[in-house]
């Protein structure tokens, strides 16, 4: 998501390419008319960041049938120092979308310069019929420019957020060297 001309010129483009975006934006607007919403850019609370996990887990365990965090405890330790490193150059950010009191999304993403590269993200799937991991990334697009942060990237993959959201992309490649 290149966010560099502003937020509202984002959703501009995007609504010219697909209908899909619309269709994200009226399901954002229904979740603001239902519930309490509200946005947190970055926290390091260690509820928000528990919630997190707990959250990704669940979909890993649907998906995969596998933990990583439980797997490998030293994940939550690499994301907690992450977290709670704050330079220009490197930061580790929390962000978290609440219905009410409730974390309905969140994202642990990491941050150099002017760009976040999104790591973890997930959402409560009882919230669902709002794709509220969708609302979870337009509400951090919406914020990107008051944080500094022109560009978001979503990473490799073809999920359909992904695909939505994409106004630019960088080409990868990817290998291994067998000794």
């Amino acid at each position: 998501m290149n966010v560099s001309a502003g937020y509202e010129s984002f959703l501009a483009a995007r609504k010219a390419a697909t209908t899909a975006l619309s269709e994200q934006l009226r399901k954002l607007r229904k979740l603001q008319r239902e519930h309490e919403v509200r946005f947190v850019w970055h926290t390091a609370e260690e509820s928000v960041l528990q919630r997190l996990i707990d959250l990704k887990a669940q979909h890993y365990l649907r998906t995969s049938g596998v933990d990583p965090f439980a797997a490998h405890r030293w994940i939550k330790k690499l994301m907690r120092a992450a977290i709670e490193t704050q330079t220009p150059q490197f930061a580790g950010v929390l962000s978290a979308t609440y219905a009410g009191d409730m974390i309905i999304a969140a994202q642990f993403s990491l941050r150099s310069g002017s760009m976040i590269h999104n790591i973890f993200p997930t959402y409560d799937v009882r919230f669902s019929r709002y794709s509220p991991g969708g609302c979870h990334h337009l509400l951090v697009g919406q914020h990107a420019a008051a944080e500094g942060v022109t560009c978001i990237d979503h990473g490799k993959g073809g999920e359909e957020y992904k695909r939505v959201l994409a106004n630019d992309g960088v080409e990868l490649a990817e290998g291994a060297v067998d000794t």
